[in-house]
């Protein structure tokens, strides 16, 4: 009934077919109707990959070009994007057209990408000289291939130029008789189309045209043209299409690696050694470098091997006719005895599958029908089985991709096996009984055929897509949230974009550390307790908002069991999604980010539009000059160099701090990477972030220190700063080493101190460190090619004196580390200041870049003064005996007489014995600042609490004095110190001695005043240094010689900006043996223009600049700068100075403010331009070039 009715179908539209013909087609039908009946009860996507290359046509589809696509994808930093895109943009240009959305496309284009399919293939099966009947049945062989019919359906590249792979082999198996270019022309395009749609499918028809040139000259002595031509135009249209399509180069490179390892085995077994040398200039040359000129020399070889071919088939023709007539070989069947199958089962074991794969029943019928063979056919099939086969066993896991290219034979040759089986068996069937055992045999084989694709399609298909509970699921998903967070799941991969409408975080993921990193997380996530910090690092550094749960992720994704999962133990997520088929979504809890009007004390109008956006789970700043992608949880540097390139590559850029200690906490130790802690504080500004966090033990039971990271975002370069605060430990200091780590391509450093000359390395790949020690410099400059990362370093804390360097061997490409230290030692409350300017660009533009921002500063002492302050110190001025007191006042007078008009003196006043208003008046009366000097080390919180009101107290009331600032007695104090200092409003401490510098040691970032901490926040004590050596204390590296070691302090503290504090016991002082240094090193101080001052003056005007900010615009060539100061404290303040750097050789005018210092150096010259601002006054300072 069913033949009846295709008959009479068919013959309506002028066609009359055989019966067997009529039946062939319904059966034909039959397994189409398999495939849209799984679709219709079925209706998703089928396969895995389909949702990344839907993911990547909805890309495609919503941009305007190409080139919009690919500039998308460097934006967001997507990995995978650089693959072949034909699907992709087949798929956008039909999504456009029709309007379509990305999950009907998955599922229509395929199907329909199938009929056209089937359409070539039926003439395609013709032209093997085969009439209707077979061409049909080949078609039904076709799709019912295990290793075809599973994936027929699927959205994916390999599927969809199944077509323009048969169209190139049909076009280049017609009629080998004259040459017809147009035939080749026809050629072109589907390889056109072929090279920018699958690498795979590209590669195998290239090696199946040389293979087939080759086999034919050699089997049959003659020159087969089209295949010639096919190969040659493979060839060049591959050079010609990577040169204008660049991001698919990578694709090839990589996946023609293959030629090398077959290289090496037909070099190694068949003992021919040229077989791999020639496989290597044949990548390098044509692969990688697209070189036309080995293009056009390769097909000259090919050209000689095809003659050499057809001179070996002549020569040994006579030969081997004679052995067929001495052994009486059967031409009728001489092509029955190849082992097709034979050939299958001498590769390793772990391919006994491939015939279940390929089909048992049309293998068996592929030997059957090799017998019925032409010669293009057979040697089609001696090709195809050369390159599939081949390259199958050299690849491993991905075996069953080479093997399913035996589509375009296997179906043919198994039609023509079982109608040459049918042959045999009709001549031989003289009873019903016979043709009864032979039609059961053949129902037996077509339902074997036939129910491959039809439990392929209803059964395994929907396990392969997806189960509905899982679509669910996502679905209700997709309706929260964002588009731009991300959605992880082991073995879930893009079908969140597509169901979710959420991020596959795997789509930014390097292979290497970063993947590794990835596992790591997440698998911890899921599988053992106390994994918060995992769950941290997902969200921080992949940008995980929310993580699946189901039997997919535990039995695939993890390889364990339900039970074996702590995933409800992490407190840092929320079950927000449960069904009973065990699908659960969990939400991460994120940190508070604060938006706040945060700006940096110094803004630049030319960075006015530099703004942080948003960027899935990062946030993204770029400029005309650097292109930068921060981490929204943690201070991960994501992407830093320009618009294109990742400076970096696949490496990276850490942070690592090493805290140990020195006092009751000797021992303990704890290192951080700062990229992997958890910031519960993160305060977002325009073009400003800041992370706080609290460092633990290393038990995680105790808080350590307070860790702030500052980025701050600049036109042409960015800041970082990074202070680490001695804030939570009462009583000990801490000895932090900060460890900047650079893992990249670059292999070239230049590394400088100030205006000595740069030093140059090259990075050798090689893991055996190199250690350049006893150095020191604050900018350094990273490079592979011109363009490279520049380093510059602020004197705001020590700069390194080491550098480590190391090339990365273990890696598929060269990598280089390169990594320096910051070691400073802070007392409690004590903080250490890092920062680190970054610019991207040739060396000398990026460093012009930063100085464009360093040139410009606010100086931290008033009226650009280089502050020197002497300090002495009284035990007790009622029991000080009358020499000493008399000395000291002698001392006193010598300063006063040699200028020094404010020197301070640190008084006990505890108790009423220690009181004296007689001599307090005479210190006043020479001039002295007083300030409080007890011992306070050792006791507790409540005893130093009345320590400190007693002394206030007895300064105010017996010598009317407002006590502002502290000296302990033997320079000791604890944490809680800061505290009650801080309560009793006290402005500053003298506590921490800096020893004297020597050579490139104790130079910068050790002598500046510091706002202390106490326990996360700053308070209004600072703390000021005081230089070493003091009067009858050592002189450590100057052998007693006192002046030498103030003057080297003097020098330093000129050079880097630092405070100099000298303490001197004035009874000391004024000694015989000491007062000719005092006398000298003050002259020395006067003579370099230094001004004598007081803590306070220096302590209360740092603290003030707090809430000075400015805003500065400059010209492009210097010719105008204009600073818009602000003061925002609620005094005036005086003497507000501005640090300017402009070319030595021009002269400036200012307005609105007093020059009171310049300096020069080789090229520049330095203004030191002070204003006072009343409160809340805005004030603008210009310098113009003098006409």
């Amino acid at each position: 009934m069913i033949g009846k009715f295709f008959k009479d179908e068919l013959a309506k539209i002028g066609i009359h077919p055989t019966r067997a013909a009529t039946f062939l087609f319904a059966m034909l039908c039959f397994l189409l109707l398999s495939y849209i009946i799984s679709i219709h009860i079925y209706y998703v996507p089928t396969g895995v990959d389909v949702y990344s290359h839907l993911f990547f046509t909805q890309e495609m589809t919503n941009q305007n070009s190409l080139s919009g696509f690919f500039v998308k994808c460097v934006d967001e930093l997507y990995l995978d994007y650089e693959y072949p895109f034909g699907l992709w943009l087949f798929g956008s240009i039909v999504a456009k057209i029709t309007g379509i959305g990305m999950y009907h496309l998955s599922i229509v284009l395929p199907l329909i990408i199938m009929i056209i399919l089937l359409t070539v293939y039926y003439h395609y099966a013709k032209s093997f000289n085969v009439s209707d009947e077979p061409a049909l049945l080949s078609l039904i062989l076709l799709l019912s291939m295990p290793i075809v019919s599973f994936s027929f359906l699927e959205y994916k590249t390999s599927i969809f130029v199944r077509t323009f792979l048969v169209m190139i082999i049909f076009l280049m198996l017609l009629k080998n008789g004259d040459y017809k270019i147009k035939q080749v022309i026809l050629i072109i395009p589907f390889i056109f189309a072929l090279c920018f749609t699958h690498t795979g499918t590209y590669m195998f028809i290239l090696f199946l045209t040389i293979i087939f040139f080759i086999l034919y000259a050699l089997l049959y002595g003659e020159w087969h043209r089209y295949a010639y031509a096919a190969s040659a135009s493979i060839l060049f249209v591959y050079i010609i299409m990577m040169s204008l399509f660049s991001p698919l180069h990578t694709q090839y490179i990589d996946k023609g690696r293959i030629l090398l390892s077959v290289g090496e085995l037909i070099s190694k077994n068949l003992h021919l050694p040229f077989a791999s040398e020639l496989a290597t200039i044949f990548y390098e040359e044509i692969f990688v470098n697209l070189n036309l000129l080995y293009g056009v020399l390769w097909c000259v070889l090919l050209y000689a091997i095809g003659k050499l071919m057809i001179f070996l088939r002549s020569y040994s023709k006579p030969v081997i006719l004679t052995l067929k007539s001495k052994i009486g070989v059967n031409t009728k069947n001489k092509f029955s005895a190849i082992p097709i199958i034979g050939s299958v089962q001498q590769v390793s074991k772990d391919v006994l599958y491939w015939p279940f794969w390929l089909g048992p029943v049309h293998l068996l019928l592929v030997g059957v029908g090799i017998p019925r063979a032409n010669r293009n056919s057979l040697c089609l099939l001696l090709s195809v089985a050369a390159v599939s086969l081949l390259t199958g066993y050299m690849t491993g896991e991905r075996a069953l991709r080479e093997l399913e290219y035996l589509f375009v034979i296997i179906p043919v040759f198994a039609a023509l096996g079982f109608y040459q089986l049918k042959t045999k068996i009709e001549s031989h069937l003289h009873t019903n009984a016979h043709k009864f055992f032979v039609a059961i045999l053949l129902v037996a084989v077509f339902t074997a055929s036939t129910a491959v694709p039809v439990v392929g399609s209803l059964y395994y298909r929907p396990m392969i897509s997806g189960e509905t509970y899982e679509t669910t699921g996502l679905q209700w998903l997709g309706g929260i949230g964002e588009p731009t967070e991300g959605c992880a799941g082991p073995g879930y991969g893009h079908i969140v974009s597509l169901y979710a409408n959420k991020t596959y975080p795997g789509l930014r993921v390097e292979a290497g550390s970063q993947a590794r990193r990835y596992i790591l997380a997440y698998r911890n996530v899921y599988l053992f307790r106390n994994s918060e910090p995992f769950a941290d690092d997902l969200y921080a550094a992949f940008g995980v908002n929310y993580l699946l749960v189901s039997d997919r992720v535990f039995r695939k994704g993890l390889g364990v069991t339900y039970h074996d999962l702590k995933v409800d133990h992490n407190e840092r997520l929320d079950k927000i999604y449960a069904s009973k088929e065990y699908f659960s979504i969990y939400r991460y809890i994120p940190p508070i980010i604060q938006r706040a009007n945060v700006t940096p004390s110094l803004t630049f109008a030319d960075s006015a539009g530099v703004l942080l956006e948003e960027a899935g789970g990062s946030y993204l700043v770029e400029t005309d000059n650097y292109k930068v992608r921060i981490g929204k949880a943690k201070p991960e540097i994501l992407y830093i160099g320009d618009k294109t390139t990742d400076i970096l590559g696949a490496g990276s850029i850490y942070d690592y701090l090493l805290i140990t200690w020195s006092g009751p906490y000797s021992g303990q130790v704890n290192g951080y990477v700062l990229q992997e802690l958890y910031y519960p504080s993160v305060t977002l500004g325009d073009n400003q972030i800041i992370y706080e966090t609290v460092l633990l033990n290393q038990n995680n039971t105790e808080n350590w220190a307070t860790l702030t990271v500052t980025y701050t975002f600049f036109d042409k370069a960015m800041k970082r700063e990074i202070i680490v605060a001695n804030d939570w430990v009462n009583d000990s200091m801490m000895n932090a080493r900060f460890t900047t780590l650079f893992s990249s391509p670059m292999n070239y450093f230049s590394f400088q101190h100030e205006d000595n000359p740069a030093r140059s390395r090259t990075i050798y790949p090689s893991e055996d460190k190199v250690v350049l020690d006893k150095i020191k410099f604050n900018s350094v400059f990273m490079n592979e090619s011109t363009v490279g990362l520049y380093v510059e370093y602020e004197n705001t804390a020590p700069y390194p004196e080491m550098i480590t360097y190391a090339g990365l061997i273990r890696y598929l490409y060269e990598y280089y580390s390169l990594d320096f230290s910051i070691v400073k030692s802070l007392l409690p409350s004590e903080s250490m200041h890092m920062t680190q300017w970054i610019a991207i660009g040739d060396e000398a533009t990026a460093q012009r870049n930063v100085e464009h921002y360093t040139s410009l500063a606010l100086y931290p002492y008033p009226r650009g003064e280089i502050p020197v302050i002497v300090t002495s110190r009284m035990d007790s001025l009622g029991t000080i005996p009358d020499e000493a007191f008399t000395a000291s006042l002698a001392a006193h007078e010598e300063l006063n007489e040699l200028g020094v008009l404010n020197y301070t003196e640190a008084v006990s006043m505890l108790q009423d014995t220690e009181l004296s208003e007689d001599r307090m008046s005479e210190l006043l009366e020479h001039g002295a600042y007083i300030i409080g000097y007890e011992k306070i080390d050792g006791f507790n919180m409540t005893l130093q609490e009345e320590i400190i009101a007693n002394i206030k107290g007895n300064a105010r009331e017996q010598y009317d004095i407002d006590l502002k600032g502290f000296m302990p007695k033997g320079l000791r104090y604890d944490l809680e110190t800061i505290r009650v200092l801080a309560d009793h409003n006290m402005s500053f401490i003298m506590a921490k001695k800096i020893l004297p510098p020597i050579d490139i040691y104790y130079q910068e970032g050790l002598r500046q005043p510091k706002l202390a901490y106490y326990q996360g926040s700053e308070t209004g004590v600072v703390l000021l240094p005081i230089s070493e050596p003091q009067i009858s204390g050592g002189t450590y590296f100057y052998s007693d010689d006192y002046l030498t070691a103030w003057k080297a302090v003097i020098d330093s503290v000129i050079e880097n900006e630092g405070l100099c504090a000298f303490l001197w016991d004035s009874d000391k002082a004024g000694n015989p043996e000491h007062i000719n240094d005092t006398l000298n090193v003050v002259e020395y101080a006067k003579n370099k223009g230094m001004t004598f001052t007081t803590p306070y003056e220096i302590a209360n005007h740092y603290y003030s600049l707090k809430n000075i900010s400015a805003e500065v615009s400059r010209s492009s060539d210097d010719s105008k700068v204009a600073i818009m100061a602000r003061n925002d404290n609620e005094k005036m303040i005086h003497g507000v100075t501005f640090k300017v750097e402009l070319p030595r050789t021009a002269e400036y005018n200012v307005k609105n403010g007093k020059i009171v210092r310049k300096e020069y150096s080789t090229t520049k010259c330095i203004y030191y331009v002070s204003m006072d601002l009343d409160p809340n006054e805005i004030k603008e300072v210009i310098f113009e070039l003098k006409s």
